[in-house]
């Protein structure tokens, strides 16, 4: 009935229209009146932030909109765009699907300018740096600089895409980004195993350590220049295994340092056995699951201890944020366990986002309370649940302030050195370089 087939279509545009009123503001980010603008949704969105804050650092001011909606295209986005001399529409797709739904809608297409990949793997917050740079370059001078190659040359992950530790990767840039953190004065020190090949993606000084060793390796790092920034990176294979020792007495000396531990329940680098933190009769595990959040708090000396999860992107930002400043303030040890799935050999995001907890937005929750946090995540296993959030955060003298008793400087921050056995520090650095 075609009478009848126009009736209902138009009650369905009625029932569109009605409810434009009732959708979210789009999300915004940046000093609201830049001449340049990003635009992206899903899963770029947290890149593209992350870029707008490199971009703000080198004095590039740019605003993002994240849309609510993508159709109908709302007015909101379609007034972002015409404000600006310029909008990058930061997309995985061949054909620039977005950036032709924001023009067939109105937007002025001569303004839109798509920033896109379909290999997929996801962007990094220096692919949208580079691409606008060079875009840029022969508009604006002060774009320039950005085409400058990095003195901390990065590797392209190797990760699945959907894996977890992307969203790891991403909370670490933005805490290092919020906190201004010099890229020369930061040291990410990694494990074996997938998570261990986070330090070749961000430019800073990286370095691979022995399978099961990087916690000791990082404090020795912290002790001869206790003005780094270090960050410990690794799994829970390499952490909780062959590494669970280390761990123990971190927690115990409380040394100044970021510990990122992604943990998913299996080992994906050798194909998907059983980790330590496998679930009874997953992946043919016939033990139950270690719970290093639960063995930190029942450590004295811990002072930071907290979970996150892939799937909280800002939550995640601001735990390992809060983290990171916690170390870099002399407080000790922050250790933060991410529940970040392998979506290749176990493929946990169904199971922890139902289960998971936050921890901090139950009332009256105090996080400087250990007995408190301990009951809460024994309780918590009990009944199936997985607290997240910031545990614990309190005070205890740092194992670096407890260990110097003499009056000498640590020794990598006494007079630099030229030279070693007649060849020059450049010779040796550069025959590290790959």
């Amino acid at each position: 009935d075609p009478k009848n087939r126009l009736a209902m279509v138009g009650k369905r545009e009625r029932k569109i229209s009605s409810v434009h009123s009732a959708f979210p503001l789009a999300r915004r980010w940046g000093p609201g009146d830049a001449s340049t603008g990003l635009l992206g949704v899903g899963m770029e969105t947290g890149v593209i932030v992350e870029a707008r804050e490199r971009l703000e650092i080198l004095g590039l001011p740019v605003d993002v909109l994240q849309p609510r909606t993508l159709w109908p295209v709302l007015d909101e986005t379609l007034d972002f765009i015409r404000s600006k001399q310029r909008v990058y529409v930061v997309e995985h797709s061949a054909e620039a699907q977005l950036a032709r739904l924001l023009a067939s809608a109105g937007a002025p297409h001569e303004k839109i300018q798509s920033i896109t990949r379909y290999d997929g793997v996801p962007f990094t917050p220096g692919n949208i740096v580079d691409t606008m740079s060079a875009a840029m370059a022969g508009a604006t001078r002060e774009w320039l600089p950005l085409l400058r190659p990095s003195p901390y040359p990065t590797a392209e992950p190797i990760w699945c895409a959907g894996c977890g530790h992307f969203g790891v990767e991403s909370a670490l840039r933005h805490a290092l980004s919020v906190l201004n953190v010099p890229r020369s004065d930061t040291l990410i020190l990694a494990g074996i195993g997938c998570s261990g090949s986070i330090q070749n993606n961000i430019d800073t000084y990286g370095y691979h350590a022995l399978h099961g060793r990087v916690l000791p390796t990082a404090t020795g790092a912290l002790l001869a220049n206790p003005n780094l920034t270090v960050v410990a990176a690794g799994g829970d294979g390499d952490g909780y295994a062959i590494g669970m020792g280390h761990l123990v007495h971190t927690f115990k000396r409380n040394p100044s340092l970021l510990y990122l531990v992604m943990i998913n329940g299996t080992y994906g680098l050798t194909k998907g056995q059983a980790s330590p933190t496998a679930s009874l009769g997953t992946l043919e595990s016939t033990d139950q699951p270690l719970d290093a959040v639960t063995i930190g708090l029942a450590i004295a000396g811990s002072t930071f201890i907290a979970r996150g999860f892939a799937r909280w992107p800002d939550r995640l930002n601001e735990i390992v944020t809060r983290g990171l400043a916690h170390a870099r303030s002399g407080n000790g040890c922050a250790f933060v366990e991410v529940m970040s799935p392998c979506v290749t050999y176990n493929d946990t995001y169904p199971d922890w986002s139902r289960a998971m907890l936050d921890a901090n937005e139950i009332a009256g929750y105090d996080p400087s309370d250990r007995v408190a946090a301990l009951s809460l995540c024994i309780k918590s296993a009990a009944d199936g649940r997985i607290p997240a959030g910031v545990l614990l955060e309190t005070e205890n003298a740092s194992f670096e302030s407890r260990w110097s008793r003499s009056s000498d400087d640590p020794p990598a921050t006494g007079r630099p050195l030229t030279s070693v056995e007649g060849l020059a520090i450049e010779q040796i650095m550069m025959s590290y370089t790959v």
